[in-house]
Order: structure tokens, then sequence, then C-alpha cells
């Protein structure tokens, strides 16, 4: 297995526009992976650190988080 890294390295400047289109694709993935996963995790600790202990959340019958819950003026009465 040795020599079968050595062969492909060795003939990379063979192949040096394919093998750059590979890496940049690569780093491309994980970008935007890593930009994903740190959009999630902020969205959750902003979720997490608003409001307070005297503040009551009423969500919609069947809603399971607040994000996805939506309750009119003209459906409350006041």
């Amino acid at each position: 297995s040795l020599a079968a890294a050595r062969i492909g390295i060795a003939s990379l400047p063979q192949r040096w526009g394919s093998t750059s289109v590979i890496v940049v694709g690569i780093a491309g993935v994980v970008g935007v992976l890593v930009a994903m996963l740190a959009m999630g995790q902020g969205f959750q600790a902003t979720l997490n650190s608003t409001g307070d202990d005297t503040t009551a959340i009423v969500l919609r019958g069947g809603s399971q988080a607040e994000t996805n819950s939506v309750i009119t003026r003209d459906l409350v009465p006041l």
C-alpha cells in the first residue's frame, strides 16, 4: 500500500487539474457542512438565551416548538 501511495503522489503533476477540482470540491463541502452546523448551534443558543422566568410562551395546539407555532391576533380574545 505504501508503493501505491508513492505512485499516486508521483503522478499528481500529470493530473493537476482533476486533483485540484477534487480538493476544492471536498473543501467546499466541508465548509458548507461546518457553516450549517454552526448556524444550527447559534440558533439553538439564541433560543436558549432569550426570555426569562416571568415570560410565558403560548404555542398553537399540535406544535412541537416555538419556531413552528403561529397564533395570530384575531385568534386571541382580548
